[in-house]
């Protein structure tokens, strides 16, 4: 199995953006080969490679052991007059499914795909919450006779700097299956890995197969 794994990495817990130091991502890394931090046993799949210093994952960098909790934030007050309301949480990247915006008797849930929903004897007020950014909107079906101080309580993730890492740059000629070598540590990652990529196409041929009949 071939890798590369020049310079050092940070990720930020709960971002899919990788950012290199030293590094060359554009000239040696496609999309679909597999990142690894190499302290941590978890691959994910490369959506892309974007320049020399930075690639995309295929799905959020996840490790709970650095999430950080923040609780009741201030975001600020409701208005007599305001329905709509807007803002940006304090830390970032914000963990998808984590999010509760407290207002009055409204309470603001993450769906986790960034849709924030409360509901009331008013109805159902929606709002959003972008992970990355922590920009949110939300709006009221009616305004307040009074002020109330809105909280938001959610989790969000810690940075990694300079962290060491492979990238799995080569796969079976003709399958898309990781390759394991005699050096390799992770085994049973990577057949696991392999073996559910084998299961999702033995599925896809099956439902073929039963499709002629």
């Amino acid at each position: 199995m071939s890798t590369y794994n020049v310079g050092t990495v940070t990720v930020q817990v709960g971002s899919a953006i990788v950012r290199g130091s030293g590094t060359s991502f554009l000239a040696n890394i496609s999309s679909g080969n597999l990142f690894k931090l190499t302290s941590e046993a978890v691959f994910y799949d490369v959506a892309s490679a974007l320049s020399a210093t930075r690639i995309t994952l295929s799905t959020r960098y996840t490790n709970t052991s650095y999430y950080v909790n923040a609780t009741a934030e201030s975001i600020g007050t409701t208005n007599v007059s305001t329905t709509g309301y807007s803002g940006t949480l304090d830390h970032t990247p914000v963990i998808q499914s984590l999010v509760v915006i407290n207002a009055s008797d409204i309470r603001f849930v993450d769906d986790g795909a960034g849709v924030l929903t409360g509901t009331n004897t008013e109805g159902t007020h929606i709002g959003t919450i972008d992970y990355d950014t922590g920009a949110f909107t939300f709006d009221f079906a009616a305004t307040y006779n009074a002020s109330y101080n809105m909280l938001a309580s959610y989790t969000y993730g810690s940075t990694l700097s300079g962290m060491q890492y492979q990238v799995v740059t080569d796969f079976t000629p003709n399958y898309s299956l990781p390759e394991i070598s005699s050096n390799d540590t992770n085994f049973a990652n990577l057949t696991t890995h392999a073996l559910r990529m084998i299961d999702t196409q033995l599925k896809v041929l099956e439902d073929r197969i039963a499709s002629y009949h």
